[in-house]
């Protein structure tokens, strides 16, 4: 009877132990909650009371545009996505959508990168629909004034439906054509991502812009161009265009009066470089008679092409600029292209203001030959940027920096290549000194 009686009242001393424990944990429990409650009752007074509340409209607004970057647009994700992101997708859009909205009659800056996927149902020869957030854009058109897209070529052609009412504030265009996820799912040999921006669509598309000032466009036409209607655009200055030699026949058909800059970047090489003539490229630049800036990809020009379309610049140009993407293929620009810039007495000189001049990736320059033509040239340069692809050869700063004082110049060579080092062996020798990176585009 007595174990009994010591095994019971443990076990009841336990019971009341864990009903009060009990009781305490449910009121616990609802203190929390009332504290929980008052807590964001006074969280949400305390926002009210903030610092930040309490500025004036005016510093908050200088804030908010000293935040702003000043070299791109505004970020803002838009979930232009594949397959699954419908929801976020619908959402997101009627948010930017109504954020735009907001912007009452301002003219509108927006850049757009969408590498969309082309559905699986989609043949090659058929134009997908717009994207949903192009298409919600369009909605905007008419207050586009600086406009850039990077999405592929196909979705281009649903801007090919606007016409000159539907954008009366255009004044920059930028179209470029994204590929690089075209791979990803879909043999791209099929994808209709990478269908080219086609001659017809970018003389339409100057045509249906007439408050167009800058347009740049990337495109790989084989189209011949000798016939058809010459389009006109008497406000255009500003074009950049990559693409292959061949770039130049659609020039056959466009007239730009008012051109002042104009940059050609090479983008692939050709496969019949035999057929391009380089008369295309003289005619179209000595007719800019405004030219004032020229930017010229030079991976497959050859030397005498580049000398003639040298020859044949307006004397307008100011700013000349020669570059390549590879260090072993251009630029073809040599000591005689040199020369032709180089004023002698008595014969008419190409480019007579020319006040600046840029070359990458040069090789076949020699020093002697640029000091002479920095020198002859002291009148009107104001600006030379050389990055040879060699060994320096002569030292001609010193020479320019008493001819020319004030000139700004930059002229960098490769570091010598070392055949012994003094450390050569030794376990504790250093690493060998990296060549220079030499910029690209």
């Amino acid at each position: 009877m007595s174990k009994c009686r010591y095994s019971i009242e443990p076990g009841l001393r336990m019971k009341r132990f864990d009903d009060e424990i009990a009781e305490i944990q449910k009121a616990l429990t609802k203190l929390t909650e009332e504290r929980d409650s008052l807590k964001a009752y006074v969280h949400g007074h305390k926002a009210l009371l903030s610092f930040v509340r309490r500025l004036p409209l005016d510093i908050v607004q200088e804030i908010f545009m000293a935040c702003l970057p000043t070299h791109r647009n505004c970020v803002m994700n838009i979930v232009d996505g594949s397959v699954g992101w419908e929801s976020e997708l619908e959402q997101r859009s009627e948010v930017t959508s109504t954020w735009l909205q907001r912007s009452g009659e301002c003219p509108l800056s927006i850049s757009l990168h969408s590498p969309e996927f082309v559905p699986l149902d989609t043949t090659d020869t058929d134009t997908p629909p717009p994207t949903p957030a192009l298409q919600m854009l369009i909605a905007f058109a008419s207050r586009w004034q600086h406009i850039q897209f990077d999405i592929p070529a196909g979705f281009l052609k649903t801007l090919e439906r606007l016409t000159a009412s539907d954008v009366p504030m255009l004044k920059t265009l930028a179209l470029n054509q994204l590929t690089s996820l075209s791979t990803m799912g879909r043999d791209p040999s099929g994808s209709i991502n990478d269908i080219p921006i086609l001659s017809e669509t970018v003389l339409r598309v100057i045509a249906q812009c007439p408050n167009l000032w800058s347009y740049s466009f990337s495109f790989y036409d084989d189209a011949d161009m000798s016939s058809g209607p010459v389009v006109e655009h008497p406000l255009l200055q500003m074009v950049e265009c990559s693409g292959d030699l061949f770039t130049f026949r659609l020039f056959r058909r466009l007239s730009l009066p008012a051109l002042k800059e104009f940059t050609f970047l090479e983008g692939r090489s050709n496969a019949n470089l035999a057929a391009y003539d380089d008369q295309l490229c003289i005619r179209f630049l000595s007719s800019s008679l405004y030219l004032e800036s020229l930017h010229l990809g030079c991976d497959q020009l050859s030397p005498s092409s580049l000398q003639n379309i040298v020859c044949g610049l307006p004397p307008t140009v100011k700013r000349l600029h020669f570059s390549a993407r590879s260090l072993w293929n251009g630029p073809s620009i040599n000591n005689d292209v040199l020369a032709d810039f180089t004023p002698v007495s008595g014969l008419v000189t190409p480019c007579p203001g020319l006040q600046v001049l840029e070359i990458n990736q040069c090789m076949a320059i020699s020093d002697a030959a640029l000091l002479q033509f920095i020198t002859a040239r002291a009148a009107t340069l104001k600006h030379i940027r050389i990055d040879f692809a060699r060994t320096l050869e002569l030292a001609i700063r010193p020479q320019l920096e008493s001819v020319i004082p004030g000139l700004d110049i930059s002229v960098t060579h490769l570091p010598p290549y070392r055949q012994f080092s003094p450390w050569q062996g030794l376990s504790d020798a250093p690493p060998p000194l990296p060549l220079t990176a030499v910029p690209l585009y």
